[in-house]
């Protein structure tokens, strides 16, 4: 039951079956991979003319190689030296045979392209491309018009992954969380947004604002997989949320400004801070998106762009949010 939650218990899921979404998936890592390195020139040539922006965004933004626009020699030796490497070329071909065929992320992907333009018809639908960011980032946008997946961010909590990636950041890379992580990011495609207060429950709210965001999207995704948790941590958090909500009101730590404090409760961790190693990191997060759902439940016809010109108090005064145990 517990691994089931999903954030629409309050909310009739609407239909989008009727919106018309076709999205071309570019395999971009599989491209790469065809490079001829003997006649580099031309051949990266063509890879610029099929990825007129994205190859110099992934080139010099994501990888460091440079730009082929400002410093073409030094580009192309930097080009040449990583396309002939050995470890390079092996996670290369092993990303795009882990994620070959993309059928069924493409299926979620579009469901997910549906609802954002159901909720949000006036935003732009982005072009997607996989690729490989060497463990930097497990997706990236540019501008409105790309959305770039790193596949190798999502190969499986046993893949030999750098030891510079926590074990808590591990657990989480596989493909289960590539969508989520897709949609995760489109967030900043659609809304620029910060929050109003420096307050932690200003944080705390608008961090769960943009989960909410992905509650409606992925209204049929589990939860643990949108806040980046397992799923053992997620019924951590469902099974103590009055313990949860009760340790930030007794600390008195909601109204608190210092930003380095802040960030022990609304940034990912191994553990909470304060809280039992049991519990996940970003606590804070959690509760604040549960804060928001508790509102739209109570005011169901909220328009998401009202919900963000609100400031965090008020959402939590009108919620009435007040956790307390199912059995009680």
């Amino acid at each position: 039951m517990l691994s089931g939650c999903n954030c629409n218990k309050f909310n009739k899921i609407p239909s989008v079956s009727g919106i018309e979404v076709n999205i071309d998936v570019q395999r971009f890592e599989y491209d790469l991979l065809q490079v001829d390195t003997v006649n580099l020139e031309p051949s990266l040539g063509k890879l610029e003319s099929k990825y007129p922006e994205f190859l110099d965004v992934w080139g010099n933004r994501i990888m460091g190689l440079g730009s082929l626009h400002l410093q073409r020699a030094q580009t192309l030796q930097n080009y040449y030296y990583f396309l002939t490497d050995t470890s390079i070329r092996n996670l290369l071909s092993q990303t795009n045979n882990a994620f070959t065929p993309f059928d069924e992320q493409k299926m979620l992907l579009e469901d997910a392209f549906k609802r954002y333009k159901y909720h949000f018809p006036g935003k732009p639908i982005p072009k997607v491309i996989t690729c490989i960011s060497f463990f930097e980032r497990a997706a990236v946008t540019y501008d409105t018009t790309i959305l770039a997946l790193s596949l190798d961010m999502h190969m499986g909590a046993d893949f030999p992954y750098p030891t510079s990636i926590p074990k808590f950041v591990q657990q989480t890379l596989t493909k289960d969380y590539l969508v989520p992580h897709a949609v995760k990011v489109m967030y900043g495609l659609a809304f620029e947004s910060e929050p109003k207060e420096g307050t932690l429950l200003a944080e705390m709210i608008h961090n769960g604002i943009q989960l909410y965001f992905m509650d409606l999207l992925l209204p049929n995704t589990h939860d643990h997989l949108k806040i980046d948790y397992t799923l053992a941590q997620m019924q951590w958090c469902q099974q103590n949320e009055p313990e949860m909500w009760n340790f930030f009101l007794e600390k008195e730590l909601l109204y608190g400004t210092d930003m380095l404090t802040n960030r022990n409760y609304v940034y990912p961790g191994p553990f909470t801070s304060g809280m039992p190693p049991e519990s996940p990191g970003n606590a804070g997060s959690w509760l604040g998106w549960q804060i928001v759902r508790k509102y739209m439940s109570e005011y169901p016809d909220t328009q998401f762009e009202s919900l963000l010109k609100m400031d965090a108090q008020e959402i939590l005064s009108r919620s009435k949010y007040k956790p307390k145990h199912t059995w009680l």
